[in-house]
């Protein structure tokens, strides 16, 4: 298990501490309190393969909606 700072994973997300801050209070990366602040490699990289995911899901969602309003004129 590799534990990285809030700092290191902003960097890694090019995002700002701020932001890494919001996602860990929403409980969408856990973490360990303290200073600092740390969260499991693992965890971060799977929060991106969910963000992945979920943007890819949206993507053929608004492709399919286009397509079925172009269809329907």
């Amino acid at each position: 298990m590799k534990l990285l700072t809030q700092k290191d994973v902003a960097k890694m997300l090019n995002k700002s501490e701020d932001h890494v801050k919001r996602l860990r209070l929403a409980g969408k990366i856990p973490f360990i309190p303290g200073r600092p602040v740390l969260m499991d490699e693992t965890d971060v990289l799977n929060y991106l393969k969910r963000a992945k995911q979920w943007n890819h899901n949206l993507a053929r969602t608004i492709t399919a909606t286009t397509k079925s309003s172009i269809m329907t004129r």
